[in-house]
C-alpha cells in the first residue's frame, strides 16, 4: 500500500512539473509575440513592427562614375588665368586666342625683329648680317603698318594674352643679350637668335593664329605673314651656318 501511494504521488508531481514547464513555455511564446506582432495587428494600428537596425556608416549608392563626375566638371570649369587670388596661370601652350589677342601676337612678333634688326646695323661686321638685318628692319615695318591698318578696318584693339607675353618676354632677353654682345661674338649671337625666334612665330602662326582666326581677311593676313617669316627662316638658316 504504502509503495502504491508513493508511485501515486510521484506521478502527481511529475505531471506538475510538466503542466508547470507548459506553462512556462506558453508564457515565453506570449512574450515572442509581443515583439513579432501579427500582419492584422500592424494593420489596425495595434502594434508597430521594431525598426530595423541603422548601421553607423550606410554605404553611398551613388556609383563611382557619379560621385566623380562632378569633381571632373568642376575641374574643367575652373579659371586657369592667373591674378592677384592666386589662380594657375594660363599655359602659352595650350592657350586659344580670340582675334584680339592675335593682334596682339603679330604686333610684338614684327616689334621685336625691328628692335633687334636696327641693333643689328649699327654692331654687325659680316656683310651678309648687315644686309640681313636691313631686310628684318624693311620686310616688319611694312608689316606691322599693314597689320595695323586691318585690324583697324576689323575693328580689332589687340589684348594681352599668355602667348604674346611670353613672346615679348622672350624678345626682350634677346635684345638685352645682343647689346651685352661683344665685336667678336654680336654676328653669331644675332643670325642664331634670329632663328629661334622665327622657328618660334612659325611654329605659332600654324598652330595657334591661323586655327583661331574666324575672319577671312584675318587669315589671309596670317597666311602671308606665314610666309614671310618662313622665307626668313630658312635666310636665317643658310647665314648660321656661314657665320662662325
Amino acid at each position: 500500500m504504502l509503495q502504491a501511494a508513493a508511485a501515486m504521488t510521484t506521478k502527481r508531481l511529475g505531471l506538475s512539473a510538466v503542466l508547470a514547464l507548459g506553462s512556462l513555455f506558453a508564457l515565453g511564446c506570449a512574450s515572442d509575440q509581443k515583439h513579432a506582432p501579427t500582419a492584422d495587428e500592424v494593420a489596425n494600428g495595434d502594434a508597430l513592427p521594431a525598426a530595423p537596425p541603422v548601421p553607423p556608416n550606410p554605404a553611398s549608392t551613388d556609383s563611382p562614375a557619379t560621385a566623380s563626375a562632378p569633381v571632373v566638371e568642376a575641374a574643367a570649369a575652373a579659371p586657369t588665368t592667373s591674378g592677384a587670388g592666386g589662380g594657375a596661370a594660363t599655359s602659352p601652350d595650350k592657350e586659344t586666342l580670340t582675334e584680339a589677342q592675335i593682334a596682339q601676337f603679330a604686333d610684338f612678333a614684327n616689334g621685336g625683329e625691328i628692335e633687334q634688326g636696327k641693333l643689328a646695323q649699327g654692331k654687325a661686321k659680316a656683310p651678309g648680317v648687315k644686309k640681313f638685318a636691313d631686310m628684318m628692319v624693311k620686310h616688319h615695318t611694312e608689316a606691322q603698318q599693314e597689320q595695323a591698318k586691318l585690324f583697324k578696318k576689323l575693328n580689332l584693339t589687340p589684348a594681352d594674352s599668355a602667348s604674346s607675353a611670353a613672346l615679348k618676354s622672350d624678345a626682350d632677353k634677346t635684345t638685352a643679350a645682343l647689346k651685352e654682345a661683344s665685336a667678336a661674338d654680336f654676328d653669331r649671337t644675332y643670325v642664331t637668335a634670329q632663328v629661334d625666334e622665327h622657328q618660334k612665330v612659325l611654329d605659332a602662326i600654324d598652330n595657334k593664329l591661323i586655327p583661331a582666326a574666324r575672319n577671312p581677311e584675318l587669315t589671309a593676313g596670317l597666311r602671308k605673314m606665314r610666309t614671310t617669316v618662313e622665307a626668313h627662316l630658312s635666310q636665317a638658316k643658310t647665314l648660321q651656318a656661314q657665320v662662325k
